[in-house]
């Protein structure tokens, strides 16, 4: 297979992450990601910035690490080791090296106010036999990437003097997002398992944790006020997939929510995929700033902690706030837009003065990407959906179509070239257009559209994407007899559902897309978000199951079809993919299935360097051999 120009840039991509100034707001300590082949993976390395003038002060790469948070003095500095050794590192001005929590694999971390301790997150020891038999008491009971059965996130106080204690070993579900008040008391999340609910949970003068949030509710990230009176969530009332997430002040000792910037009508982000957001922070004068999905960009709002009206602090025709920390009146944030998926910036605290601090992935893709059009499509049912186009041809006549969808349901295509709409720029290249599709159900367009295609997968949404695609043709922008359609996770199911509905596409790639959904209930990761999104169980609504099913529609199929597929995905199982390929296989329609040995459903995200470029190289060959350029 032909080598794809695009690789190169996207091992020229420097992406920072994970954000944290130092008590003085004087260094800024991330995560800087860079895929490397010779790693076949995802390098990770902290680096410390001078905030005044951007110069690097340290770089501990070697071994990596990530996660890296200041002391409360601000005279160490402790990271997650990802060294044979694992644990946790903590680096002191002086040049000691310490490590803590050694042989475990670190996740997250937290400063106990007094500097000497840390709650850390980290995954448990491997506890069963080669050979012992698995015994399952909870469902769902997978989870993607961890195997099975799962070895739990576990959260452990850490003394520096390397005294351990187990905090939820007694849990049977994941902990995650520790964060101590100023006197003390150890908030997080527990339950953190896809498409499961999970509550914050308090610990506090050495009694067990207790659930502060109430049951019927959801919670994603936990943080404190300044004064510790109240703990600031990113959550949800109900656990439905289908509602979105909202800002609360809550009470840590009664678990009243009381939601913040409720007008808005926007779901908050949580760092969560495609990583944008950040935990919300509360600003001297008692504001909390935090990010908001909004129609595909990720602007950072101001609301008083006391409530009243939310105002944007930092947005942009295409920006999307990845990553914030604040410390006084200095805040760091991390900023993409169409010309660079993330590049760092301080300002005050408003938003005003901001100064760029890293300058490199502009330049990499300065000759890579188009500005994308910000396209408006009427549904045959009268709703508006949107989608972003980017343009590789501009001349008179139409020129050849790639429509690109999502996952989720509730994801959406951003402007910002980042993950896998990355991609899509190996067709713009080659003179297509490409359509970046967000149906109704993608997250930012309010309440009623985010539980657009409750109790209607596919049925619901289908016609979304041909009401664009129709609406490109009759501009002349699409060539009617050169259209082609991919996507991944859910965008695999659309694409697995479109062409068993319509012949118009000459070839399409199914990437991890699910084809059955009683199949996909019983065996996956995500049965609690089939449970939500359909409705009720299978038992209860077996009609509907099968209804949303593109299995039941693969006798229609005559599209050349390619379905990607990673082998050890347990949130979308590779049988989904299998099933269809065997059935167009024994059906004479043109396919193929690949499978990518221990492979998890986000390896295109962050697995093997060299299984994601394979799956590139592909999905180009195979639309571009079918549909002429």
């Amino acid at each position: 297979m032909e080598t794809l120009e695009l690789e190169q840039h996207a091992l020229g991509l420097r992406t920072p992450a994970e954000l944290d100034l130092s008590p003085d707001a004087r260094r800024l300590a991330f995560t800087e990601l860079v895929l490397d082949l010779e790693l076949d993976g995802l390098r990770r390395t902290v680096r410390v910035l001078d905030v005044a003038t951007g110069d690097p002060v340290a770089t501990f790469g070697e071994p990596a690490g990530d996660g890296a948070r200041w002391s409360p003095s601000g005279d160490q500095l402790a990271l997650c080791a990802r060294d044979e050794r694992g644990g946790v590192r903590v680096l002191g001005s002086d040049g000691s090296d310490e490590r803590l929590l050694e042989n475990v694999e670190a996740l997250q971390l937290a400063w106990r106010p007094d500097g000497g301790a840390l709650a850390v997150v980290a995954v448990e020891p491997e506890r069963r036999g080669p050979r012992d038999p698995v015994v399952v008491r909870d469902a769902p009971h997978r989870f993607d990437g961890r195997g099975l059965p799962q070895r739990r996130h576990r959260l452990y106080l850490v003394e520096l003097d390397g005294a351990v204690t187990p905090l939820t070993d007694d849990f049977a579900s994941d902990a995650g997002h520790p964060a101590f008040s100023v006197d003390g008391r150890l908030a997080f999340v527990a339950g953190i398992h896809m498409h499961m609910p999970a509550h914050v949970h308090l610990i506090e003068d050495g009694r067990p944790p207790r659930r502060v949030t109430p049951i019927d509710s959801e919670s994603e990230q936990v943080g404190w006020t300044p004064d510790g009176a109240a703990l600031l969530v990113v959550g949800k009332r109900g656990t439905s997939s289908c509602v979105q997430s909202s800002l609360f002040h809550v009470d840590p000792e009664s678990g009243e929510m009381v939601e913040l910037a409720a007008e808005l009508d926007r779901p908050v982000a949580d760092e969560a995929y495609p990583w944008i957001g950040g935990t919300p922070a509360v600003t001297a004068d008692g504001d909390v700033l935090f990010v908001i999905v909004d129609e595909a960009r990720g602007p950072l709002m101001r609301v008083p902690l006391a409530g009243g009206a939310a105002e944007r602090v930092i947005a942009g025709e295409t920006l999307m706030v990845r990553s914030l920390s604040l410390r006084g009146d200095c805040l760091a944030t991390i900023l993409g837009d169409w010309r660079s998926p993330a590049e760092i910036f301080v300002s005050d605290a408003r938003g005003e003065q901001r100064r760029q601090l890293t300058h490199h992935n502009a330049e990499v893709l300065a000759d890579v990407v188009v500005k994308p059009e910000d396209r408006r499509f009427r549904a045959p049912d009268g709703l508006e959906v949107q989608g972003f186009l980017l343009r590789g041809a501009s001349g008179p006549d139409p020129a050849p179509l790639l429509l690109y969808i999502h996952g989720g349901p509730h994801g959406y295509n951003t402007p910002v070239p980042m993950d896998l709409e990355f991609l899509s720029y190996a067709f713009v290249r080659r003179g297509w257009n490409v359509l970046l599709m967000n149906p109704r159900a993608s997250g930012g367009w309010g309440a009623a559209h985010y539980g657009g295609v409750s109790e209607g997968w596919g049925v619901k949404d289908g016609e979304d994407f041909l009401c664009a695609v129709d609406a490109l043709i009759a501009e002349g922008v699409a060539d009617p007899g050169r259209l082609a359609v991919t996507g991944y996770s859910y965008g695999g199911y659309m694409t697995n559902w479109l062409v068993g509905h319509t012949d118009r596409f000459k070839a399409a790639v199914s990437g991890a897309g699910v084809s059955e959904m009683v199949q996909m209930y019983g065996t996956s990761g995500a049965s609690a978000l089939m449970v939500s999104e359909l409705g009720g169980l299978p038992s209860e609504r077996w009609e509907l199951y099968d209804r949303c099913s593109p299995l039941r529609y693969a006798g229609s199929i005559t599209t050349p079809t390619l379905f990607l597929h990673p082998q050890s995905d347990q949130q979308v199982p590779p049988g989904q993919a299998e099933t269809m390929f065997t059935l167009l296989r024994q059906r004479g329609v043109e396919t193929e299935l690949v499978l990518y040995p221990d492979a998890a459903h986000e390896f295109i995200l962050s697995g093997s360097v060299a299984q994601r470029f394979d799956y590139w190289r592909r999905l180009v060959a195979w639309i571009t051999d079918r549909v002429p350029n």
